[in-house]
């Protein structure tokens, strides 16, 4: 209720314009488990909850789903049980423990920061390399390490991170992905932190 926000989404509208089917998804990755990473798993059916995405697994660090179980003060505002329910018995939730290498090509690593379980994701297509750092680097604008969220539990922690995954992107001419920026899907840096290649 403190965010302001109401359910509203078009995910099975939205996989339909691209052709797909919810049954078509088989990897459901979640860099962490905040209620605006994880809204959508779940979905109504007849007055009762079913996964929206059947096939699919559903991959989360332990750590991440231990805090999911056991939230404290402040995380329980973010961890929204409506999400979450049932999924250990739909055999949908897949838990890694730390670095994992999901597909050949898609590589998730542990990180910590926003939250403990927090975990990023470093794809390989093509010659080309994109980096999804989640709620470490929300917008392109985040760039700066000092420009932490008041939403980051470990704000230090998430300095240091980004100081050392923003460093190694850079260096891979690697693209950053963005969930929460409004301008930009991707994008790439050079050293100084300048946009220098950009999608909309």
């Amino acid at each position: 209720k403190i965010f302001g926000l109401k359910e509203d989404w078009l995910i099975i509208e939205d996989l339909q314009a691209l052709g797909l089917k919810p049954e078509d998804i088989k990897y459901v990755i979640l860099t962490h488990c905040d209620f605006d990473h994880a809204g959508g798993l779940l979905m109504k059916t007849d007055e009762t909850l079913k996964s929206t995405f059947p096939e699919a697994k559903y991959i989360i660090q332990k750590r991440e789903w231990e805090d999911v179980k056991n939230p404290n003060k402040r995380s329980k505002h973010t961890f929204w049980s409506i999400n979450f329910e049932g999924i250990e018995e739909s055999g949908n939730l897949t838990l890694i423990d730390g670095n994992h290498e999901l597909l050949p090509g898609i590589k998730l690593q542990y990180t910590g920061g926003h939250n403990r379980g927090h975990q990023i994701v470093w794809i390989e297509s093509n010659g080309q390399t994109a980096i999804h750092l989640g709620d470490l680097l929300p917008t392109h604008v985040h760039f700066n390490p000092l420009w932490v969220m008041a939403y980051d539990n470990y704000p230090l922690e998430v300095i240091e991170l980004k100081e050392k995954y923003e460093k190694a992107g850079i260096e891979m001419e690697a693209w950053f992905l963005f969930y929460h920026d409004p301008f930009l899907r991707a994008c790439r840096f050079n050293e100084k932190g300048e946009v220098i290649e950009k999608i909309g």
